[in-house]
Protein backbone atom coordinates (compact mmCIF):
# COMPACT_ATOMS: atom_id res chain seq x y z
CA UNK A 1 0.00 0.00 0.00
CA UNK A 2 1.32 3.47 -0.96
CA UNK A 3 2.71 5.95 1.59
CA UNK A 4 2.96 9.55 1.88
CA UNK A 5 6.22 9.32 3.34
CA UNK A 6 7.79 7.31 0.44
CA UNK A 7 5.84 8.34 -2.93
CA UNK A 8 5.48 11.92 -4.02
CA UNK A 9 3.21 10.86 -6.19
CA UNK A 10 0.44 10.39 -3.46
CA UNK A 11 1.47 13.79 -1.97
CA UNK A 12 -1.51 15.51 -4.05
CA UNK A 13 -4.14 12.89 -3.00
CA UNK A 14 -3.87 14.52 1.04
CA UNK A 15 -5.21 18.13 -0.63
CA UNK A 16 -7.71 16.64 -2.53
CA UNK A 17 -10.38 16.50 0.53
CA UNK A 18 -12.59 13.99 -0.40
CA UNK A 19 -13.56 13.56 -4.19
CA UNK A 20 -16.38 10.79 -2.76
CA UNK A 21 -18.75 12.69 -0.90
CA UNK A 22 -20.72 12.97 -3.80
CA UNK A 23 -20.61 8.95 -5.11
CA UNK A 24 -23.09 6.67 -4.04
CA UNK A 25 -22.00 3.80 -1.87
CA UNK A 26 -22.25 1.64 -5.05
CA UNK A 27 -20.15 3.71 -7.14
CA UNK A 28 -17.15 4.13 -4.33
CA UNK A 29 -17.28 -0.04 -3.75
CA UNK A 30 -16.95 0.07 -7.38
CA UNK A 31 -13.50 2.39 -7.25
CA UNK A 32 -12.11 0.86 -4.39
CA UNK A 33 -12.42 -2.23 -5.22
CA UNK A 34 -10.94 -1.85 -8.82
CA UNK A 35 -14.27 -2.35 -11.23
CA UNK A 36 -16.09 -5.34 -9.03
CA UNK A 37 -19.73 -4.53 -8.34
CA UNK A 38 -20.66 -5.53 -5.04
CA UNK A 39 -22.61 -9.10 -4.78
CA UNK A 40 -25.00 -7.70 -2.12
CA UNK A 41 -25.83 -4.98 -0.43
CA UNK A 42 -27.16 -4.32 3.43
CA UNK A 43 -29.21 -1.47 5.03
CA UNK A 44 -28.13 -0.87 8.72
CA UNK A 45 -28.36 1.94 11.14
CA UNK A 46 -24.68 4.04 10.55
CA UNK A 47 -23.39 7.59 10.55
CA UNK A 48 -23.21 7.68 7.25
CA UNK A 49 -23.26 5.33 3.92
CA UNK A 50 -20.07 3.11 3.69
CA UNK A 51 -18.57 1.14 0.77
CA UNK A 52 -16.89 -2.55 2.25
CA UNK A 53 -13.23 -2.95 1.14
CA UNK A 54 -12.84 -6.48 2.35
CA UNK A 55 -12.87 -8.16 5.52
CA UNK A 56 -10.50 -7.39 8.62
CA UNK A 57 -7.45 -9.80 9.07
CA UNK A 58 -5.70 -8.31 11.92
CA UNK A 59 -5.21 -4.99 13.46
CA UNK A 60 -1.99 -3.71 15.35
CA UNK A 61 -2.17 -1.12 18.15
CA UNK A 62 0.99 0.79 18.56
CA UNK A 63 0.37 0.29 22.20
CA UNK A 64 0.62 -3.01 22.72
CA UNK A 65 2.83 -5.15 21.52
CA UNK A 66 -0.23 -8.17 20.48
CA UNK A 67 -2.14 -7.99 17.45
CA UNK A 68 -5.31 -8.66 17.34
CA UNK A 69 -6.54 -11.89 14.66
CA UNK A 70 -9.61 -12.90 13.09
CA UNK A 71 -10.23 -15.98 10.90
CA UNK A 72 -11.75 -15.58 7.74
CA UNK A 73 -15.11 -17.17 8.85
CA UNK A 74 -15.53 -14.38 11.80
CA UNK A 75 -13.68 -11.65 10.01
CA UNK A 76 -15.48 -8.26 10.19
CA UNK A 77 -16.14 -5.70 7.37
CA UNK A 78 -13.48 -3.42 6.77
CA UNK A 79 -15.64 -0.50 5.14
CA UNK A 80 -15.10 3.33 4.42
CA UNK A 81 -17.28 6.07 5.20
CA UNK A 82 -18.70 8.14 2.07
CA UNK A 83 -18.61 11.40 3.34
CA UNK A 84 -16.11 11.32 6.22
CA UNK A 85 -13.38 8.55 4.50
CA UNK A 86 -12.82 7.05 7.99
CA UNK A 87 -12.44 3.44 8.17
CA UNK A 88 -15.06 1.28 9.91
CA UNK A 89 -14.50 -2.27 11.16
CA UNK A 90 -18.20 -3.53 11.27
CA UNK A 91 -18.97 -6.98 13.64
CA UNK A 92 -21.15 -9.55 11.72
CA UNK A 93 -24.85 -10.94 12.91
CA UNK A 94 -24.69 -14.64 12.70
CA UNK A 95 -26.24 -14.24 9.51
CA UNK A 96 -23.28 -12.83 8.18
CA UNK A 97 -24.98 -9.24 7.70
CA UNK A 98 -23.58 -6.03 9.49
CA UNK A 99 -24.40 -5.19 12.49
CA UNK A 100 -26.20 -1.92 13.03
CA UNK A 101 -23.38 1.07 13.92
CA UNK A 102 -23.94 3.48 16.98
CA UNK A 103 -24.70 6.84 15.87
CA UNK A 104 -24.01 8.37 19.19
CA UNK A 105 -20.67 9.64 19.51
CA UNK A 106 -20.49 9.12 23.29
CA UNK A 107 -21.09 5.16 23.02
CA UNK A 108 -17.73 5.06 22.05
CA UNK A 109 -14.24 4.70 23.76
CA UNK A 110 -10.74 5.71 22.85
CA UNK A 111 -8.61 2.25 23.00
CA UNK A 112 -5.12 3.49 21.21
CA UNK A 113 -3.70 4.35 18.44
CA UNK A 114 -3.18 1.73 15.08
CA UNK A 115 0.23 0.87 13.77
CA UNK A 116 -1.25 -1.40 10.74
CA UNK A 117 -4.49 -2.79 9.94
CA UNK A 118 -4.27 -6.21 7.20
CA UNK A 119 -7.38 -7.46 5.19
CA UNK A 120 -8.27 -9.65 2.80
CA UNK A 121 -10.11 -7.99 -0.24
CA UNK A 122 -11.17 -8.92 -3.79
CA UNK A 123 -10.13 -6.16 -6.19
CA UNK A 124 -10.44 -6.71 -10.21
CA UNK A 125 -11.73 -9.93 -9.11
CA UNK A 126 -8.44 -11.11 -7.95
CA UNK A 127 -8.44 -12.24 -4.31
CA UNK A 128 -5.61 -11.03 -2.21
CA UNK A 129 -4.19 -10.08 1.25
CA UNK A 130 -3.39 -6.47 1.91
CA UNK A 131 -1.51 -4.61 4.77
CA UNK A 132 -0.96 -1.25 5.45
CA UNK A 133 1.58 0.12 7.86
CA UNK A 134 0.76 3.50 9.34
CA UNK A 135 2.42 6.12 9.50
CA UNK A 136 3.21 9.09 12.69
CA UNK A 137 0.98 10.35 13.81
CA UNK A 138 -1.01 7.43 13.96
CA UNK A 139 -4.62 6.93 13.78
CA UNK A 140 -7.13 6.92 16.93
CA UNK A 141 -9.30 3.89 17.45
CA UNK A 142 -12.50 3.90 18.95
CA UNK A 143 -14.21 0.78 20.13
CA UNK A 144 -18.41 1.24 20.51
CA UNK A 145 -19.28 0.22 24.08
CA UNK A 146 -21.08 -2.42 22.68
CA UNK A 147 -17.72 -3.81 21.19
CA UNK A 148 -19.41 -4.63 17.77
CA UNK A 149 -17.84 -1.59 16.00
CA UNK A 150 -14.34 0.23 15.42
CA UNK A 151 -14.02 3.77 13.57
CA UNK A 152 -10.70 4.55 12.83
CA UNK A 153 -10.40 8.23 12.68
CA UNK A 154 -7.24 9.89 11.50
CA UNK A 155 -4.65 12.00 13.25
CA UNK A 156 -3.95 15.39 11.80
CA UNK A 157 -0.85 16.31 10.08
CA UNK A 158 0.86 19.55 10.46
CA UNK A 159 -0.40 20.42 6.94
CA UNK A 160 -3.68 20.07 8.21
CA UNK A 161 -4.55 17.28 6.19
CA UNK A 162 -5.49 14.12 7.94
CA UNK A 163 -2.97 10.82 8.65
CA UNK A 164 -4.47 8.63 6.04
CA UNK A 165 -6.79 8.87 3.12
CA UNK A 166 -8.81 6.11 1.48
CA UNK A 167 -8.01 5.93 -2.75
CA UNK A 168 -8.37 3.90 -5.42
CA UNK A 169 -4.77 2.88 -5.03
CA UNK A 170 -5.62 1.78 -1.06
CA UNK A 171 -5.46 3.26 2.50
CA UNK A 172 -2.41 5.75 2.11
CA UNK A 173 -0.69 7.45 4.94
Amino acid sequence: MPKRSERQEYADKFEEGNPYSDYTAQHLFKVIRWGNKPKEEFEINAPEDMACMGLVAKIFLVQNKEKIKFTVKNAPFLAVGLNSNYLYIVSKNTDGSPVDIPLDTDNYDFVGNIKQIDYYSDKNNEEAYYYHKHEKPYPFLYVSRNKLCIIIIPAELNTGHPSYIVREEGIIG
